[in-house]
C-alpha cells in the first residue's frame, strides 16, 4: 500500500509512481531529471547519517537515495536491514539515476540480501554501480577524515588489485578496524562509482555500513606466514608481495604517520597506522607489507619495535654535477644550493601552510619541502647559499617505461635544523639590479621628457615675449599716431567744420540782405526786376547751400572716421574683448539714438584672430550698419558673424537700398573704403542692393 505522501505525489504530478528500482535505472539522465514520482519498497543495505543518504536493494538491484533535507533524523534512525517504503522523485544523479526521498516509512527489519561476489570484470563494468556485493583482500591502511565523518581504508586482494573503502566514522568502527589492520578480510559493501563532470566513470569506491561488514577470511592463515628480509632484498625475485615481512634499519626521519629507515645497502620509506615517537639514530624492526613504488619499494608497517640505539646518522653528500644514483632514493643527503624562491601552499581544504624552497645547485633545480606548519627562520632570502640536509625522493621519468631513468628529485627536510645558511644573499641581487636599472631608466626617461617640456616651454615663452615686445612697440607707435591725429587732423577738421558753418551763416545773412533788396524792388513797383532778381538769387543760394552742406557732411564723416581710427589705435574695444562682443557693444548707442533694432547672430565657436583682421572686419560692419541707419532709413538691421570656417560677416537691412552704379553719389563714398579694408587683409566684400529692397553687405576672410 502506498503511503499518504505517495498518494499526494501521484495526485500532484498526475502520474502513477514508479515502483521498481530496475525501471528507474533504465531511465536516461534527461528523463530522470524530469522528477518522475517514485514509490519503491526495498531493504536498506548501507546508511551514511553524516551525509543524509542511504542505499537500498530489492534483492537484485540497488540504488542511491538522498534523504529529506528538512528531516535528517529520518536517515539517522535507519538501520541496515530495514525494509522501507521510499516515496519521492527521480533525479539524474552524478552517474546513474537515483531517488530524492520525500518520505521514508519503515515496515520492518530482516537480514540483508546475500551479497554477490564482485569480480575483476565487475570492477570495470559501469552496470555494477550500487551493486550489493563482497570482495576479499588485506587491509593495508586507515585514515580518518579531517571532519571525523569517515574512515578511508585501502584494501589489496590476492591479485594485487587495490580498493578504496568508505566507512562512516564511529569509535567502535575505528577500534575494530585497528584490530583487523593487515588482516585478510571478506568485505560486504555497496559498489560505488567515482565519476567526472561528463558522468563518466573514472574509478571505484566501496561503501561499507559498519566494521561488522569486515569478516576474517578463512584463507588468511595461508597468507600470514612472516618472512624476513633486509631492506635491499625486498621485492627481489621469488619474494612474495602478499605475505607479511619483517625488516629492520636505522631511523633517519619520523613524523606523524611516516618514517624513513636506512639499511645496509638501501633505504626505505614506511607508512605507519599510528605515529611512533622515535628519534633519528634509533634502530627498529618492522613487520608489515611491501608497498610498490616507482623507484624502490616502500613499506606499510603494522608493528614497530625498537631494537637498539646507534650513532646519529650522517647525511650523504649529493653532487648534482654527476648523474643521480637511484640507490640514494629515501636516503639522508646533503647538498649546497642557492635559494631561488620560497613558496607557501595549503593542502586542499586545509589551513596549515607548507613551505617549499626552490633551489639550484650545479645548474640543476630541485625543491626542498619543510613539514607542514614549519616556517623557515633566520636570514633565508632568495640568493642565499644554503646547506640542506633531508630525505632524497627520486623522481622517475614516466616516458622511459622500459628502463629506470631518474628525471629529478626533491628533498623532505626534517625541520629548520636541516637548513644552514653558508652565506647571505649578496646585496647586488638580480632583483635589486633590475630595480636599480629600472630606476635609472625611469629617471632618464623623466629627464628626457622634462628637457623636451622645458625646451618647448622656453620656446613658447620666447615667442610670447617677442610677441609682447612687438605688441608693446606697435601699441606705442599707435599711441603716437593717435596723438598726432588728435592734435592735427581731428582739430583741423573740427575747425574746418566750424568755419564752414560760419560761411553758411554769412550766406544766410546775404540771403536776408538780398531778400530786403527784393522787398525794396517790390515796394517800388518794379515787378519785373523783382521777378528776375528773385529767380537768380534763389538759384545761386540753393546751389551754394547744397555745396556747403555736402562739404560739411564730408568733413563730419572724416571727423568721425578720425575718432574711430584714434580709438582703434589706442586699443579700442578689441583690446578688451573678442570680435563678437565688440560688435554687440558697438551698436548700443546707435540703437538708443535712432530707435532701431540691430539683431546680432553668432554661428560657430567665437575665437580670436590677428588684430588687423578683427579691426578691419569690425570697421566694415560698423560702416555698413552706419550707412543703413543714416542713409537708408532702415529700422531693422541684422548682423551675422560666422566662425565655422574662417570669418564671415553679413549685414542685412530693410532700408531703401541704392543703385550700385551710382555709389559715387553723395553719402556713398564709404563703399570704396570698405573695399580697400577687405583687400588689405586679403578678404572679399560683396554688396547686393536695389532701390526699395534693402542692402546685403558680406565681408569674408577665407582663412586666417
Amino acid at each position: 500500500m502506498v503511503s499518504g505522501v505517495c498518494a499526494m505525489v501521484r495526485i500532484y504530478v498526475g502520474q502513477v509512481p514508479i515502483t521498481s528500482i530496475l525501471e528507474i535505472r533504465r531511465l536516461t539522465a534527461e528523463q530522470a531529471e524530469l522528477g518522475y514520482p517514485v514509490a519503491v519498497e526495498a531493504q536498506v543495505v548501507r546508511v551514511n547519517p553524516y551525509k543524509n543518504h542511504f542505499f537500498i536493494n530489492d534483492g537484485e538491484f540497488g540504488i542511491f537515495v538522498g534523504g529529506i533535507s528538512e528531516s535528517p533524523s529520518i536517515v539517522e534512525s535507519l538501520n541496515a536491514g530495514d525494509v522501507v517504503l521510499v516515496c519521492g522523485k527521480t533525479t539524474a544523479g552524478a552517474f546513474m539515476p537515483d531517488i530524492q526521498a520525500t518520505s521514508v516509512q519503515v515496515r520492518g527489519n530482516r537480514p540483508r540480501p546475500e551479497p554477490m561476489q564482485i569480480y575483476n570484470t565487475d570492477f570495470v563494468s559501469t552496470g555494477s554501480d550500487c551493486k550489493w556485493g563482497w570482495i576479499r583482500g588485506r587491509l593495508l591502511s586507515m585514515k580518518i577524515s579531517a571532519d571525523q565523518t569517515a574512515i578511508l581504508l585501502e584494501l589489496i586482494d590476492v591479485d594485487s588489485e587495490e580498493y578504496v573503502v568508505d566507512l562512516p566514522y564511529s569509535e567502535s568502527n575505528e577500534q575494530r578496524i585497528r584490530e583487523l589492520m593487515f588482516s585478510f578480510v571478506k568485505l560486504s559493501a555497496v559498489c560505488g562509482t567515482v565519476a567526472n563532470e561528463n558522468r563518466q566513470m573514472v574509478g571505484r569506491i566501496f561503501y561499507a555500513h559498519s566494521a561488522d561488514d569486515f569478516l576474517l577470511s578463512g584463507e588468511e592463515w595461508l597468507l600470514n606466514t612472516v618472512d624476513t628480509a633486509e631492506i635491499h632484498e625486498l621485492l627481489r625475485y621469488k619474494v612474495s608481495f602478499n605475505r607479511p615481512f619483517r625488516t629492520h634499519g636505522t631511523v633517519l626521519y619520523s613524523r606523524d604517520q611516516e618514517m624513513v629507515l636506512r639499511g645496509r645497502r638501501a633505504c626505505l620509506k614506511v607508512a605507519l597506522n599510528d605515529p611512533v615517537d622515535v628519534e633519528p639514530g634509533v634502530e627498529v624492526s618492522l613487520t608489515g607489507f611491501i608497498w610498490l613504488q616507482p623507484v624502490s619499494p616502500a613499506f606499510r608497517a603494522g608493528k614497530v619495535e625498537v631494537t637498539g640505539k646507534a650513532d646519529k646518522p650522517l647525511p650523504v653528500l649529493l653532487d648534482l654535477s654527476e648523474p643521480l644514483d637511484p640507490l640514494m632514493n629515501y636516503d639522508l643527503v646533503q647538498v649546497d644550493a642557492e635559494l631561488i624562491e620560497i613558496k607557501k601552499d595549503y593542502a586542499k581544504g586545509g589551513t596549515v601552510p607548507q613551505y617549499t624552497m626552490r633551489c639550484r645547485s650545479a645548474g640543476e633545480f630541485f625543491e626542498a619541502r619543510l613539514p607542514a606548519g614549519i616556517q623557515p627562520t633566520g636570514r633565508i632570502d632568495p640568493g642565499a647559499l644554503l646547506r640542506l640536509s633531508g630525505i632524497c625522493n627520486m623522481q622517475r621519468d614516466d616516458a622511459e617505461y622500459l628502463n629506470l631513468v631518474i628525471s629529478g628529485f626533491w628533498m623532505q627536510l626534517r625541520g629548520t635544523a636541516d637548513i644552514e645558511v653558508l652565506s647571505p644573499p649578496p646585496w647586488w641581487t638580480k632583483a635589486r639590479l633590475l630595480m636599480l636599472l629600472g630606476g635609472v631608466l625611469s629617471i632618464t626617461l623623466i629627464s628626457m621628457v622634462w628637457i623636451v617640456i622645458l625646451r618647448k616651454t622656453v620656446e613658447r615663452q620666447t615667442r610670447i615675449i617677442a610677441e609682447k615686445v612687438e605688441r608693446e612697440s606697435i601699441h606705442e607707435e599707435r599711441q603716437r599716431i593717435a596723438r598726432e591725429l588728435h592734435d592735427n587732423l581731428e582739430q583741423g577738421l573740427a575747425g574746418a567744420i566750424f568755419h564752414l558753418g560760419g560761411v553758411r551763416r554769412i550766406f544766410r545773412k546775404s540771403a536776408e540782405k538780398n531778400f530786403r533788396h527784393l522787398a525794396d524792388l517790390a515796394a517800388a513797383g518794379n515787378l519785373e526786376g523783382v521777378h528776375a532778381f528773385s529767380g537768380k538769387w534763389k538759384t545761386e543760394t540753393d546751389q551754394n547751400a547744397e555745396a556747403l552742406e555736402a562739404v560739411e557732411h564730408m568733413l563730419s564723416h572724416c571727423s568721425e572716421e578720425s575718432r574711430t581710427s584714434i580709438l582703434d589705435l589706442r586699443g579700442g574695444l578689441l583690446e578688451k574683448m573678442d570680435l563678437a562682443e565688440a560688435v554687440r557693444v558697438s551698436f548700443r548707442t546707435l540703437e538708443k539714438e535712432r530707435g532701431i533694432k540691430v539683431n546680432i547672430r553668432i554661428d560657430g565657436q567665437p575665437r580670436r584672430f590677428v588684430p588687423a583682421v578683427e579691426r578691419n572686419v569690425l570697421l566694415v560692419i560698423k560702416e555698413a550698419v552706419s550707412n543703413a541707419a543714416r542713409h537708408a532709413s532702415a529700422d531693422r538691421i541684422h548682423v551675422k558673424l560666422d566662425f565655422s570656417a574662417g570669418l564671415k560677416a553679413v549685414v542685412i537691412d530693410n532700408g531703401c537700398g541704392f543703385d550700385l552704379k551710382e555709389q559715387s553719389q553723395a553719402g556713398r563714398f564709404g563703399l570704396q573704403g570698405m573695399q580697400e579694408r577687405m583687400q588689405n587683409i586679403k578678404g572679399s566684400l560683396s554688396i547686393e542692393s536695389r532701390k526699395g529692397e534693402g542692402t546685403v553687405v558680406t565681408a569674408e576672410v577665407a582663412s586666417v
